[in-house]
């Protein structure tokens, strides 16, 4: 089987407070490829129909990790509370202000689609069939955080636009972060709120 990525952008995109999003959106096809172009433009024009007989391609867009805690959850319209407990940082700000010395300034507040970039652009120009992420932060406004972890991510319930945005048909929670403040902690999931389906955590998993 010859994979083909189309859009190899999307791997990389750099987030503030994330040394990088892994988001791939590709193509499969056999060796011969597809008749009349490349398995890319076809995937682009002709989105999947699985149950068709003249059309068995599905394109999937499968993205994580999706940290928008920290630095991220900081400059969207409704951060949580900043506190950090690390070793060097104890303020989720000095993510923000690290990036900005590195990139420049950020937008604050910025638009719930700011952390996407041009991801998001190459994702509607993809048009994929199945849109999964994978959530690497937990959604809360807890304190209780959890002992013995290094490193604690939550982002604010109501920045929960911000996954919203690249209207994904599911958000896999099922990370090691989930639980960082506990399982009350765990309660704000995007599933919860009927942005999109939850899966792999909370009373439900």
């Amino acid at each position: 089987m010859a994979r083909d990525i189309r859009y190899e952008r999307l791997r990389d995109l750099v987030m503030p407070g994330r040394s990088r999003a892994y988001q791939v959106v590709g193509c499969v096809e056999n060796e011969r490829g597809v008749e009349g172009g490349s398995s890319a433009e076809t995937c682009c024009r002709w989105p999947g129909r699985v149950g068709e007989a003249a059309d068995g391609l599905l394109t999937l867009f499968l993205c994580g990790d999706v940290m928008t805690g920290r630095g991220v959850d900081q400059v969207l319209p409704h951060p949580g509370d900043p506190e950090l407990r690390e070793r060097y940082a104890a303020d989720a700000r000095a993510y923000v202000r690290l990036a900005e010395r590195a990139h420049g300034r950020i937008p604050r507040p910025a638009g719930f689609a700011w952390p996407w970039g041009d991801a998001l652009r190459v994702l509607e120009e993809a048009a994929p069939d199945v849109r999964v992420i994978n959530l690497e932060t937990s959604i809360t406004r807890s304190r209780d955080f959890a002992p013995g972890k290094a490193v604690h991510y939550r982002m604010s319930p109501g920045n929960i636009p911000c996954l919203a945005v690249v209207r994904p048909g599911a958000c896999a929670l099922a990370t090691n972060h989930v639980l960082d403040f506990g399982r009350r902690g765990a309660g704000g999931h995007p599933g919860g709120r009927g942005r999109c389906r939850a899966a792999g955590g909370g009373r439900r998993a």
